[in-house]
């Protein structure tokens, strides 16, 4: 059996998740900033320049253990490795070509399988979210202004927010609305409940079974988002109180973003409430659901009975 790591050693890879995470989106926005491409050549040149940035700072700090990262070829090596990264360097690239705000970078830790830490990066607000769900070490928090005007770099610096997550210690708190340090809080998934859910939906990929499961839920209101990472971190910004979502994800796109989830009490899971694994040979991780662990059965049900399930 695998022992868990140190509080030490988890310090020292959520500073290096958040610094990842922060200095790929500031490449990405300095890029974008420019104004030389747009469309879809922006979307490839952010995307490659935030990859291999990442790349470089990964394998060059933490060689001997396994990367996944949607942008470059995979290799079969990190499935014998107890330790892999996940990475996203750009969530969101149609949003992030298109001039817009939701768009993120996702860098994670995985240990056997199983989400540990990670940084779920948002360069146009000038913030990063970040947290270690590993039982008995949780902890989440943001840092940054989040005053991002959407066009220009990201203001935090990729020392600040190391020195930010690093220096939280303490484990979250069981109760309450919010935790962590930094600028602001997170909204955790046991807090207050409103009558009628919010739920995020993507701006482009909108199954017809999305009008069925609001209605059996009582959704008043639907937000459409870019980016996974984008949409689950609305979640803790307290903006919304569903995620849920069927085809075309895989581990890069929800293994950061359940990290944070986990790590503020929310329930993430598939569609009929299994678990995900992570680091697998195939990497596609259809089904998400985020929600508050109070709904957790009703959204399953509502899943159920709105066609969710059929193929």
């Amino acid at each position: 059996m695998t022992k868990l790591p140190t509080a030490t050693e988890v310090d020292r890879d959520l500073a290096f998740a958040v610094d990842a995470a922060v200095l790929a989106g500031r490449r990405a926005m300095g890029l974008r900033a420019t104004g030389r491409w747009k469309d879809k050549l922006l979307a490839d040149i952010g995307d490659q320049a935030a990859d291999g940035l990442l790349q470089g700072l990964t394998r060059g700090r933490h060689p001997d253990d396994g990367l996944l990262s949607e942008e470059t070829a995979d290799s079969r090596d990190r499935l014998a490795k107890h330790r892999a990264w996940i990475i996203d360097p750009l969530d969101g690239t149609k949003e992030f070509s298109e001039l817009r705000h939701d768009f993120a970078v996702h860098v994670a830790l995985t240990l056997g399988g199983k989400p540990a830490l990670g940084a779920v990066a948002l360069p146009a607000l000038e913030q990063v979210m970040w947290a270690v769900c590993l039982p008995g070490l949780e902890r989440a928090g943001i840092d940054g202004t989040g005053a991002g005007a959407g066009t220009g770099a990201a203001a935090s610096t990729g020392a600040a927010a190391s020195t930010g997550a690093a220096a939280s210690t303490g484990a979250a708190a069981s109760t309450g609305a919010a935790v962590g340090s930094g600028s602001g809080s997170l909204t955790r998934g046991d807090s207050p409940s409103p009558a009628a859910p919010k739920i995020v939906v993507s701006r482009s990929h909108t199954p017809d079974w999305t009008g069925r499961f609001c209605e059996a839920m009582g959704v008043k209101e639907q937000v459409p988002l870019g980016s996974v990472g984008f949409k689950v971190s609305r979640l803790f910004a307290g903006e919304a109180d569903v995620y849920v979502h069927k085809k075309g994800l895989k581990e890069w796109d929800t293994c950061a973003p359940e990290v944070i989830a986990r790590a503020l009490g929310w329930t993430v899971c598939k569609l009929r409430g299994e678990d995900h694994r992570y680091n697998q040979a195939d990497p596609k991780n259809h089904e998400l659901v985020v929600c508050r662990p109070a709904w957790k059965q009703r959204v399953i049900a509502a899943l159920a009975s709105c066609g969710a399930l059929e193929d």
